[in-house]
């Protein structure tokens, strides 16, 4: 029973002990990347537009510069028909991303716009 104990205590020490590395230390006070503002035409952020233009522009605010290469393939418009093109511009130190649909849209129609995971910060 004492062997099986100094066993246990043993493993349970070296396991704490050597499980967490320190070659990659957390970064401190490192604020995450995210969306800050959103709008549609100069409308706020919402879930659902409705009465929107067919040729609108959407800007985005991100807490930090974004890498210009990852908006063409992370941020997508589309409808159950496909991606449509979009037009890209950069302001605020890349902060600020305006994006301009290059087709008009149809009236009564549903779209998606979505950021996915492969964009990214420039840092």
């Amino acid at each position: 029973m004492t062997n099986q104990y100094f066993l246990s205590i043993s493993l349970f020490v070296c396991v704490v002990c050597f499980s967490c590395s320190s070659t990659n230390p957390i970064p401190k006070n490192q604020a995450p990347f995210v969306l800050n503002d959103f709008s549609l035409d100069g409308r706020p952020i919402s879930y659902n537009y409705s009465v929107a233009s067919t040729n609108p522009t959407l800007k985005i605010r991100f807490s930090e510069p974004v890498d210009k290469s990852t908006a063409f393939s992370g941020i997508i418009l589309s409808n159950t028909f496909g991606n449509f093109p979009l037009q890209f511009s950069f302001s605020n130190q890349d902060s600020t991303v305006s994006i301009q649909i290059v087709n008009q849209l149809n009236y009564l129609s549903i779209y998606y716009f979505t950021i996915s995971k492969d964009f990214k910060s420039a840092s």
